[in-house]
């Protein structure tokens, strides 16, 4: 490969934060430099045979002329042999790169909240401009949070360890002076950064804000609930309540609901850090978004009262869903599903072993059978299960009446000896996508022991949905081993073994815990006692619970007769806060939903209702959500200087105080790895791809076909 410079390097200016000093551009052919004198020769053969009568013909009236054509036409035949040759254009573009000096001043409100406010909001700001007008000259100053200028200390949430991350992400190719970190130290979101100093190339300047003195001070530190009970039930609150320099005083703890105290507990506060937890037990008497205020009393010194009270929030429903357990005997099966389904609240369950009561439709919500049908007894009422289409789970066994089973039609065909049986593996199926598995479940699968399953040949329908195929011994089969099927518009899930107690003795034996096997029951019942939803208009949120710098909005349906999404629906909406104020919206198709987004909302309870009217009719829905205060900032208002100083010495920077800012200049100025870097940035292109090639080749056939036609050449 030859390359052919051209000269033009050219001074192209500065442009910040990079430096253009020069380009160039080659010419590059894969064949020899010769190549290129054939090429013109040609040029100039055909030129010669072209012109050669032309040239003694008009010898005596206007030579020149013959030959500045000539020349063109040569021009242009070479050009085009060249071009045969596919060559390339080679663009070397370099640039000369400042060194990086990042700066991040902490925007959250513990900033402003704490004792040292004042310099945050009246003289911090002035620092950081200075600092980024003594540093522009040598380096490229970038503001890790651009809103950083406004000053605003509005941000709910501190992670410290955020700018870390976005360097390594958006500036990972750059030459990385150093990190100037302004703040408390104080973090509540995120790792801790001084492991992110160790993952840094770069020291890390930190200069601390606030006031690192602990003040006598009381606070709920955490307060939480169970995000779903159920009307009726006693739940739990727990409460953690910590106190600083109050050794000997004396706090009430309190939990409210719309202004009326619920329960109270005194509290003595023993030694000068305290800590204690305690949990409040009330019963939930209203369905919907409840929400609590957890307070305690202050203290005759407190200055920070902001974290005196927490908000706490939990959901009741009214509807459990029932769900039958009926098994041929007694077997460790049905205790595991016993255990598993009791330990939900959401459910209500009901065991009957031999004798079954009547089913009534919507009596339940699933009905689980083991080894079930026997007899006739037990086929009855399998085929009642049937007819309610209620959704069902059967686990097959060594007691299972295959004959009785297959007349049942219920999704599955055992075509074999009633007493043989093989011990079967779990091999699960890549492309199951009802539910999502973990990969910790997955693989607790595949080494679980065997079930004890019929031998014979499983037929299932076309659109069954196999979770786990059958390996016998180590041969795969492409029998179930555990599948769903959606019947009709009721779901069935078949089991095609026994022994499942025995994958939660190895699901102890491996992890120390029961997660694994009862991970694979939740999900299987959830999806099968979930409901098809059938109604013409829905509308929801995508949560039933956001914080208050969340974005919410709303997302609507409407179905025709035939169930077929339609865009012709007018859709209104009004939401309501808890405090009797209320906001209109209307919906608009977008994406295939109605759709419309209402940003950001205060805190409290909210309720919506929603119209929609097409064709004639009008359809309602209603809902509610809670929007929930972000309160971390306020629980700690200590400067936490010893972590700022950690940083800077883990990563071989250095520590100063807000008077230092000249003396951080000074030493940023004189980095020693604070040098310029130039790089060469090239760019390929077929000659044969540049338009203004073109063009200049048809302009000079154009002046050579004009001037012909005026000498009289053609």
């Amino acid at each position: 490969m030859v390359a052919i410079k051209a000269d033009l390097n050219r001074w192209v200016g500065i442009v910040k934060p990079i430096i253009f000093v020069a380009s160039s551009m080659d010419l590059i052919l894969e064949q020899p430099t010769w190549f290129l004198l054939l090429c013109l020769c040609l040029g100039v053969v055909y030129s010669t045979l072209l012109y050669r009568k032309s040239l003694r013909k008009d010898r005596q009236n206007k030579p020149f002329i013959q030959w500045v054509l000539a020349v063109l036409r040569t021009v242009v035949v070479s050009a085009l042999a060249i071009l045969v040759l596919n060559p390339l254009l080679k663009y070397v573009e370099t640039t000369l790169e400042k060194p990086v000096v990042f700066v991040y001043t902490d925007q959250s409100q513990s900033m402003v909240l704490g004792g040292d406010s004042a310099y945050a909001v009246n003289q911090l700001p002035g620092d950081v401009d200075q600092l980024e007008k003594t540093l522009t000259d040598k380096f490229d100053v970038i503001r890790i949070d651009p809103s950083a200028q406004e000053q605003t200390y509005s941000k709910t949430n501190t992670d410290l360890s955020a700018p870390f991350r976005e360097i390594r992400r958006l500036y990972d190719t750059r030459n990385v002076a150093g990190l100037v970190m302004v703040s408390d130290g104080i973090y509540n979101v995120g790792v801790n950064p001084s492991f992110e100093t160790q993952k840094s190339n770069f020291p890390i300047y930190t200069v601390p804000v606030g006031d690192s003195t602990i003040y006598q001070d009381v606070s709920v530190y955490n307060a939480k609930a169970n995000a779903v009970t159920f009307l009726g039930n006693m739940f739990p609150i727990e409460v953690v309540v910590n106190a600083d320099k109050a050794n000997g005083q004396s706090v009430e703890l309190s939990i409210w609901q719309n202004g009326i105290k619920l329960d109270k507990k005194v509290i003595v506060v023993k030694g000068n850090r305290f800590t204690i937890s305690h949990t409040f037990f009330l019963e939930a008497k209203a369905t919907g978004s409840q929400v609590y205020t957890v307070s305690v009393s202050g203290l005759p010194e407190e200055l920070n009262v902001g974290n005196n009270a927490r908000l706490v929030y939990t959901d009741v429903l009214d509807v459990k869903q029932r769900i039958l357990v009926a098994a041929h005997a007694p077997h460790p099966d049905v205790a595991l599903l016993r255990k598993v389904i009791s330990s939900n609240d959401q459910y209500e369950l009901d065991v009957q072993i031999g004798f079954f009561d009547k089913l009534e439709a919507n009596k339940y919500d699933l009905v689980i059978t083991h080894q079930l049908p026997v007899n006739a007894y037990e086929s009855n009422l399998m085929q009642s299960v049937k007819e309610l289409k209620m959704p069902l789970l059967y686990i097959l066994g060594t007691q299972t009446n295959m004959g009785l089973l297959n007349r049942l039609d219920l999704g599955i065909e055992i075509n074999g000896n009633r007493r043989n049986f093989n011990q079967g593996l779990a091999k699960v199926n890549a492309d199951f996508a009802l539910f999502d598995l973990d990969d910790g479940l997955k693989q607790f699968m595949q080494n679980a022991p065997p079930l004890t399953i019929p031998f014979g040949e499983f037929k299932i329908p076309v659109t069954a949905n196999v979770l786990a195929y059958q390996r016998i011994g180590s041969v795969e089969t492409s029998m179930p081993l555990l599948s769903f099927t959606n019947n009709s518009g009721y779901r069935v899930g078949v089991c095609s073994g026994e022994g499942l107690w025995r994958w939660q003795y190895q699901d102890y034996e491996q992890n120390e815990s029961f997660e694994n096997i009862q991970q694979l029951i939740r999900k299987s019942i959830q999806y099968l006692a979930l409901k098809d939803d059938k109604r013409k208009f829905k509308v929801y949120t995508s949560g039933k619970s956001y914080f208050e710098n969340d974005k919410i909005s709303f997302t609507g349906e409407v179905y025709n007769d035939s169930y077929e999404f339609t865009e012709e629906a007018n859709v209104e909406l009004t939401l309501s806060h808890v405090d009797g104020t209320q906001y209109t919206y209307t919906l608009v198709p977008q994406q295939g939903a109605y759709r419309y987004s209402v940003g950001a909302l205060p805190v409290g309870s909210y309720s919506f209702n929603a119209t929609a009217q097409y064709n004639g009719e009008l359809f309602k829905e209603s809902g509610s959500f809670v929007v929930k205060a972000v309160q971390v900032e306020s629980q700690t208002l200590t400067a936490n200087y010893g972590l700022m100083r950690q940083m800077a010495k883990e990563s071989g920077g250095a520590y100063y105080s807000k008077e230092e800012w000249s003396d951080l200049a000074e030493v940023l100025m004189a980095l020693p790895n604070a040098s310029s870097v130039v790089k060469e940035n090239s760019r390929y292109r077929d000659l044969i791809s540049q338009k203004w090639l073109f063009f200049l080749i048809v302009g000079l056939l154009c002046v050579e076909w004009f001037a012909r036609r005026w000498l009289g050449g053609y």
